[in-house]
């Protein structure tokens, strides 16, 4: 009848729409948005039940975390891993103030982080893990990561329209942390001595390698936190979805989506 209607929720711009021919349109009150993640199409989001997740604020569908309730360096691993195939990231962050010690970069998956002094976790604290992070109070970028990379500043420095990258290769067992580098118009893949020879597209100088078809994922690292701390700063670390990318992926290397992944890394049958 006239009071029916029928919501498909396809048009971005108006998911209120009613397709019936009615016109029954339905009002957006809580600002609802359609968003490309779905069950049949699973994106990589920052995972709320990862074992170091308890002090992070979610918001953006996961996409997006903030640290809380402690001034401690905390991991947080992203939800899809991969045993096989080359696959990039790209990863926003934001803050205030100098403090703020966020990082972008890779872990074995399991892997069971130790803790450091005042329960501290670090990418990079083990040889299963690695990072590139922005030092607090510098501004400086660092490498961290296991396989003999250690810590090392690359004496670069952070700047407004940086980004974070990361790509691995799970068959070769190489990883690659860098960042765009908005000055320059460019993006610099570090090496395992800290300099930016690191090239995924042609499989040279990884920033650190793990075994062959290693279960790997994504992580965030982040240490200020928005709440009453000493630092009184606010960062996060937003995942950017392929469709939003500013960069261009290295050669053959792909998004890491369930759709992506080989089949037997996807939990489903």
């Amino acid at each position: 009848g006239s009071a029916g209607f029928f919501l498909d929720y396809a048009d971005s711009g108006n998911v209120g729409d009613d397709e019936s021919g009615n016109t029954n349109d339905f009002t957006n009150n809580n600002s609802v948005v359609q968003v490309a993640d779905s069950p049949t199409r699973n994106n990589n989001v920052f995972d709320s039940n990862s074992e170091l997740a308890s002090n992070w604020i979610y918001s953006n569908g996961n996409r997006t975390v903030q640290k809380g309730s402690s001034n401690a360096w905390i991991v947080n691993k992203m939800s899809l891993p991969a045993s096989s195939g080359k696959f990039y990231a790209e990863v926003t962050t934001s803050f205030s103030g100098t403090a703020i010690g966020t990082g972008f970069g890779v872990t074995v998956d399991p892997n069971v982080f130790v803790s450091g002094t005042s329960g501290n976790y670090w990418l990079g604290s083990d040889g299963n893990s690695g990072m590139i992070y922005i030092g607090p109070s510098t501004l400086d970028i660092y490498c961290a990561g296991g396989d003999g990379l250690g810590n090392i500043n690359s004496g670069l420095d952070w700047a407004s329209g940086d980004y974070f990258v990361g790509a691995f290769d799970a068959d070769a067992g190489k990883i690659w942390f860098g960042f765009y580098d908005a000055s320059a118009t460019t993006t610099k893949w570090f090496d395992a001595g800290g300099g930016v020879t690191g090239n995924p597209s042609t499989g040279a100088n990884p920033t650190m390698m793990v075994a062959v078809n290693t279960p790997l994922k994504f992580a965030g690292q982040l240490y200020a936190y928005d709440t009453s701390g000493s630092n009184g700063v606010i960062s996060n670390l937003t995942w950017i979805n392929e469709a939003d990318w500013s960069g261009t992926a290295p050669t053959d290397f792909k998004a890491l989506t369930q759709d992506n992944i080989a089949s037997s890394d996807q939990f489903i049958s």
